[in-house]
């Protein structure tokens, strides 16, 4: 608390007011603050991610790993694939491929200009997956060795 001020805005949506700032005691920031920022309700979450349970994996995917239209929130399953240059795959593993991770959420993707700029090539992405199989998914990840199959909404087959 002792890190907050108060100041008079205007027109910031879901800024709190200074009289209900202990209601953000206790809350965990979803963002990063810049001295001077606005707190708003929605910078504020009493369920951090990763929660208890959960890792946050990151991975940089080159073209045609990652589907069109795939956006924050939606779920996908985790495959390993072949590496990029590998002529040498067999049939059976493009026919019964390796599901590292199923119904995982993804936290945030970039635009593959934006993950250019950041000195790769691809789109990068972030995955909500869980603690057991987090540390394959990220080897797997690492080694730019997996693709992202978007799953449907609800989680079905």
């Amino acid at each position: 608390q002792s890190d907050l001020q108060s100041v008079s805005v205007s027109g910031v949506n879901g800024a709190i007011p200074l009289s209900d700032m202990s209601s953000a005691i206790g809350k965990t920031l979803v963002v990063g603050l810049t001295p001077g920022q606005i707190v708003t309700q929605g910078a504020l979450t009493a369920s951090p991610v990763p929660g208890t349970g959960f890792r946050v994996v990151a991975a940089l995917l080159p073209p045609g790993r990652v589907p069109t239209g795939l956006s924050p929130g939606s779920a996908v399953d985790v495959l390993a694939a072949p590496p990029s240059a590998s002529t040498n795959a067999s049939p059976g593993q493009l026919s019964n491929p390796q599901v590292l991770a199923s119904g995982i959420q993804v936290l945030s993707i970039g635009s593959p200009a934006s993950s250019s700029a950041a000195g790769g090539t691809g789109t990068q992405v972030s995955l909500l997956v869980p603690a057991s199989s987090a540390n394959e998914v990220a080897e797997y990840a690492a080694a730019g060795e997996v693709v992202l199959v978007q799953a449907p909404v609800g989680g079905g087959k």
